[in-house]
């Protein structure tokens, strides 16, 4: 029994001292908030673009928002989207577009080289300035770290506050209520022109819920289906 205890704790502090080991992949920084160096420079922001810092304590944190497997949208401090377009610059809301996209791509040691999922270019340093490159061989190497103080990315809210009443019983038993019946693609039905918006959407939830005045018409006149079944 005791041998068997001891292989057990070996086994957790090997598991353990794995997970305190920098991942070698290009998924690990999925939903993180994070700083980009090169060179030992930090990445930061000013007048719509994008530079390397002289000195430390500038670098500006990036939210690296998933849009597919191993790719991101990096959201910096200012609510602006780090973009690729003739140049690399800070993309608004509004103009919002897969040029916002990045591959990343894994490189020796832990550096990380990116891709504009759009054009095909690679993130580059130029003078100090990120900018785009077209061939690999110009990209630049860049290296993640743990920051604070990004800023939120949209998403959905619940729309609710408080906490729930939770009830506790001496059997153990668990009373509640799930919703098990969800129609995860219900968007796609009747070639996607009964309901609005799309369950997902590489750019975020700003253009996969847009207004829906190209399928329901203005104030949902041409929602049918929705006066149909909903009794209106």
């Amino acid at each position: 029994m005791m041998k068997r205890l001891i292989g057990v704790l070996i086994l957790v502090a090997g598991l353990n001292g794995c997970g305190a080991e920098a991942p070698n992949d290009v998924y690990w920084m999925a939903n993180q908030c994070l700083q980009m160096h090169t060179d030992g420079r930090e990445v930061y922001g000013s007048d719509g673009s994008y530079y390397l810092a002289e000195t430390s304590g500038q670098a500006d944190p990036f939210f690296f928002k998933p849009s597919a497997l191993g790719q991101y949208m990096l959201f910096d401090a200012g609510a602006r989207w780090l973009a690729a377009g003739e140049t690399v610059w800070a993309m608004g809301e509004p103009q919002l577009s897969r040029g916002a996209i990045w591959q990343a791509h894994l490189s020796a040691g832990d550096g990380y080289r990116f891709r504009s999922s759009e054009s095909g270019h690679w993130l580059s340093v130029q003078g100090g300035q990120l900018v785009t490159a077209t061939d690999e061989a110009d990209a630049t190497l860049f290296t993640l770290q743990a920051a604070e103080g990004c800023a939120d990315f949209p998403e959905a809210d619940t729309n609710a506050s408080g906490e729930p009443d939770r009830s506790h019983f001496d059997d153990g038993a668990v009373w509640g209520m799930a919703d098990v019946h969800n129609h995860l693609f219900g968007s796609m039905a009747f070639a996607g022109n009964v309901m609005a918006g799309d369950v997902f959407h590489p750019l975020g939830i700003t253009r996969a819920l847009q207004d829906c005045r190209a399928e329901h018409g203005v104030n949902g006149w041409l929602d049918i289906t929705g006066f149909v079944t909903g009794g209106r």
